[in-house]
């Protein structure tokens, strides 16, 4: 099976990169960053998140997050929230010029990204998911299987 696993590697990598790409040229046409619109969206979806949690969530480094967060500011697409139980947290949420935004790109980006899977039958969309989905999870597990045992190694 080696040829094949290989084969599965390289097909996704590229499949991802032009997934990543379309998904990035469709945002830019909105005069935002695909990782400015990354964090919109989720706060759209999911409403206000602590922002230690939002980078976790849209895989950005804290520093990135940071910088994303004061350019989704400075626009007033979002706002900072202190904790008050916990100074050390900040939540992050959509202000009404953010959610206008979404409601007016949102359907729109939809469309494109249900245009990129129209290829796919919906009972092949559900086994893409789920495929991915186990690998994720088993990669997941190995990655902190590793941080573990480096942690009661030292």
């Amino acid at each position: 099976m080696g040829k094949e696993t290989l084969k599965a590697l390289i097909t996704h990598l590229k499949a991802n990169q032009f997934i990543k790409e379309s998904i990035r040229k469709d945002v830019m046409t909105y005069q935002i960053s695909l990782s400015e619109f990354m964090v919109i969206e989720l706060l759209y979806h999911q409403g206000k998140q602590p922002i230690q949690m939002l980078a976790k969530k849209v895989l950005l480094t804290s520093g990135s997050m940071t910088y994303v967060i004061n350019q989704l500011e400075k626009d007033e697409y979002i706002l900072k929230i202190p904790c008050e139980k916990d100074q050390r947290i900040t939540y992050v949420d959509l202000t009404e010029k953010g959610y206008q935004l979404m409601d007016q790109i949102f359907p729109q980006h939809e469309k494109k990204i249900e245009n990129m899977f129209s290829v796919l039958t919906e009972e092949e969309l559900l086994l893409w998911i789920e495929f991915h989905k186990r690998i994720g999870y088993m990669l997941e597990k190995k990655v902190k299987d590793k941080v573990d045992e480096n942690i009661q190694h030292k």
